[in-house]
């Protein structure tokens, strides 16, 4: 007996529930959970917004001032006021008068999110962890809505699957990021899309287009789906469809977009900004340009910094056209250019999760479950471009132009693995067709019918697996550091008293990260024998062994607390020798 359709989604949704469930029993006990704890990242920044929220700044447009906010100010300073002297608060003038007094920095839908959670439930991580893997088991079924839709109910199984274990959609989730938000709501839009070219009535049309724009408030960068679905109810595939019926369908989407607009509009109008500017879409788009085009800047990089920025911001006074033309110059040709986007193009599509405030490696690293089994974009890269060689009219669907638009995104910025994630989950129905339709030609002997797929299939894993530029090793030397650092300032926060046991759950968690070269090292060999970059986080973990042994020795374990003590010195003689090392001439 075949289960119903609502059944097998059902099914699905337990799977990814479980999955989400497994994770964060591994995870809770370590420190990426709490990396909105360190300061100068996008966590922190909105952290801080919505307590400021909570405590009556509702309207309010705070402005981080990170060190790299403070370099660029401090060198734009240097060049227009030689001599001059330079401090934060003149830093921070510059900064804002860039960005605009009441602008805000990042787009607002996710800060007044989670302000909601902190005012229900205090700032706990608890509710807003549990909202965010329900966002991700409402990604899980748009997914499948679309399989089944575009295709059947086979397709839209193994589409929901692959995206209920897609290992960076899990991790984003447990991030204080707007990267599941932005994604559900993405995909939202392009689900009522995909329903409203399929089946009468505008109010798929009016949710397309409220979706749409709360995925706009969400991430600016979604403002690009937001204009490319517009005309999509021309495209409904019914030629005899009346023209004023598709023009009642785009007024509908129009509507709904911009419903969900006028509450910024509003906002902005009350505070003297205009009435449609969406972050700050002046200063922090044009050192996002540059950080994408000039050409010093790394294009696989989560967050590029090109030395550049501070001399085109001197010139330009940080005016986004000025700075277009002005980064577009640091190229010595135009052929420079073209091959700086080939290289972000193959960035794009690269199995690579690059870093961005948070490591997805360094994530696996505390759930090694969802290391093992979850779903990485290597292999829907291959899947999802075979499905569209082999899906005629739907390679035009709104999924399609969800991928398309993840791809313009990262060309005209830069790529990250978060600003991504839409694009990925947007490919996962094709991934799952691809999977499907193979195994049907090949059960029906359409041997011949697969050679063009097969092409297709082995350029994309040649694009996405190939390695195109080198990688020393997957985590970043401050991600442990930071790790590390969080770890010891959750073990301070607990109780003090007789029951040791969150503690040292905390720290044994911690510990299981430290890398196998600092493990296995044995004193008696030579220091050259490690590599040095784990050298350079030796004292890092020395300071963690040193927490245990203090805290194993008064829960009454000698034994334990002897074995980290001794381990914290070895570290720490390592440290010192690497120090010494590199102080030499």
């Amino acid at each position: 007996m075949r289960l119903p359709t609502g059944g097998l989604l059902l099914a699905v949704l337990f799977l990814a529930a479980t999955l989400r469930l497994v994770s964060y029993l591994q995870v809770r006990d370590g420190s990426i959970l709490y990396y909105h704890w360190a300061a100068d990242t996008d966590m922190n920044f909105y952290d801080a917004w919505a307590r400021r929220i909570v405590g009556g700044d509702v309207l309010g447009a705070p402005h981080p001032y990170h060190p790299w906010h403070h370099q660029i100010a401090r060198e734009v300073h240097e060049r227009l006021s030689p001599g001059a002297p330079f401090d934060e608060r003149i830093g921070r003038q510059m900064w804002d008068r860039w960005l605009g007094p009441h602008a805000f920095y990042q787009d607002p839908l996710y800060a007044y999110a989670l302000a909601a959670f902190y005012r229900l439930a205090g700032p706990r991580l608890e509710p807003v962890l549990l909202w965010q893997g329900l966002l991700g088991l409402g990604i899980v079924a748009l997914v499948f809505v679309l399989g089944c839709e575009l295709w059947d109910r086979e397709v839209g199984a193994l589409a929901g699957l692959l995206a209920a274990f897609y290992a960076p959609l899990v991790f984003y989730e447990s991030t204080l990021l707007r990267g599941a938000l932005s994604a559900f709501l993405g995909l939202g839009a392009v689900t009522a899309a995909t329903l409203g070219m399929r089946r009468e009535g505008r109010r798929w049309w009016v949710l397309a287009g409220a979706s749409a724009g709360l995925a706009v408030l969400a991430h600016g960068s979604n403002l690009l789906l937001a204009l490319a679905l517009l005309p999509c109810p021309l495209w409904a595939g019914r030629l005899e469809q009346a023209k004023s019926r598709a023009r009642g369908a785009i007024l509908a989407y129009a509507l709904g977009l911009l419903a969900a607009l006028t509450p910024l509009a509003a906002r902005n109008v009350m505070v003297g900004a205009p009435p449609f500017r969406i972050g700050a879409a002046g200063a922090y788009a044009a050192f996002n340009f540059i950080s994408g085009h000039a050409v010093d800047a790394d294009p696989r990089a989560g967050f590029p910094f090109s030395a550049r920025a501070s001399g085109i911001f001197a010139a330009t006074d940080a005016r986004l056209l000025p700075v277009v033309r002005e980064t577009l110059a640091t190229h010595p040709s135009p052929w420079s250019w073209l091959t700086r986007m080939g290289t972000k193009v193959l960035a794009f599509w690269d199995g690579w999760e690059n870093a961005d405030n948070i490591s997805f490696y360094y994530f696996l690293l505390q759930s090694p479950f969802l290391a093992v089994i979850g779903v990485r974009f290597s292999l829907l890269v291959p899947l999802g471009a075979v499905g569209l060689f082999l899906s005629g009219r739907r390679a035009l669907s709104p999924p399609a132009l969800a991928v398309a638009c993840g791809l313009l995104t990262s060309l005209v910025f830069f790529t990250s693995s978060r600003v991504r994630l839409l694009a990925a989950l947007a490919l996962v129905p094709f991934a799952a067709a691809a999977v499907v339709e193979v195994a049907r030609r090949l059960q029906g002997g359409r041997y011949r019918s697969l050679a063009g797929a097969a092409a297709v299939g082995l350029l994309a894993a040649l694009v996405a697996l190939a390695p195109w530029w080198p990688r020393e090793h997957l985590i970043r030397e401050s991600d442990y550091v930071t790790g590390n650092t969080i770890a010891r300032m959750r073990v301070a926060r607990e109780p003090q008293g007789t029951d040791f046991g969150a503690g040292l759950r905390i720290l044994e968690k911690q510990l299981s990260t430290e890398p196998e070269a600092l493990r296995r090292l044995d004193p008696s060999r030579p220091f050259s024998v490690i590599p040095d970059w784990t050298a350079r986080v030796a004292g890092s973990f020395a300071e963690l062994h040193g927490v245990a042994a203090s805290l194993h020795a008064a829960a009454g374990a000698p034994e334990r607390a002897q074995y980290h003590a001794r381990r914290a010195q070895i570290l720490s003689v390592v440290a010192a020798q690497y120090a010494a090392r590199s102080a030499a001439p």
